[in-house]
């Protein structure tokens, strides 16, 4: 299912949790920037109160990514 992403942007959405849970001051604004979709404080402030799942999605989306890029290789008969 996350091979219908564009490349790059679930790492995007995971880069906007991991701001998001940080102590930045614009944390949240900068997050917001990051988000590659509509809507973007309803799915960051759901987490707003709870740093580490939201560090924990960050986490999910990052590793899709990479999984995501391996599967592209392999598909297109490139070493992983």
């Amino acid at each position: 299912r996350d091979d219908k992403y564009l490349p790059g942007v679930l790492n995007l959405a995971g880069a906007a949790y991991a701001v998001h849970a940080s102590y930045l001051p614009d944390a949240k604004r900068r997050a917001e920037r990051l988000w590659p979709w509509p809507e973007a404080g309803k799915y960051l402030n759901a987490s707003s109160k709870d740093p580490r799942s939201a560090l924990i999605k960050a986490a999910a989306l990052i590793t899709a990514e990479i999984e995501r890029i391996d599967r592209a290789q392999l598909r297109a008969g490139e070493a992983v």
